[in-house]
């Protein structure tokens, strides 16, 4: 089953969430948290992000990083993958009451956007 994190590919130029927190309360045993960067552009001198996979229980009053993606670019053409097992996020709530998760752009270099989506795999 396929639970997207982003609503789709989603290009941010700001950082901030990228989309609303994805209900993942019903994501039980084995799964995979998938993050693909399409994208990373700039009309600066550097092109570069961070991407922070992150939760909450509470329509994100507080969230906690599950995972964390820094990149530069350009990137060519060439997406990049990103991909965590259930054991490499063992301390995660996903699959607990009220959990959400949601891709949020901590850093990103001035005149840069990138182009992502992410889900999970279970």
């Amino acid at each position: 089953m396929r639970t997207n994190l982003t609503n789709g590919v989603q290009t941010a130029s700001a950082t901030g969430p990228v989309t609303a927190g994805s209900d993942v309360s019903a994501v039980v045993g084995d799964f995979t948290i998938k993050l693909r960067i399409l994208a990373l552009s700039t009309t600066g001198a550097r092109a570069g992000a961070r991407v922070v996979l992150e939760e909450s229980i509470d329509s994100f009053a507080t969230s906690s990083p599950i995972a964390v993606v820094d990149i530069q670019g350009p990137l060519g053409g060439n997406d990049v993958l990103r991909q965590w097992r259930t054991y490499e996020v063992s301390m995660s709530k996903i699959g607990g009451a009220g959990a959400a998760v949601r891709a949020n752009i901590s850093v990103l270099s001035s005149g840069t956007s990138i182009k992502l989506e992410a889900w999970i795999d279970s």
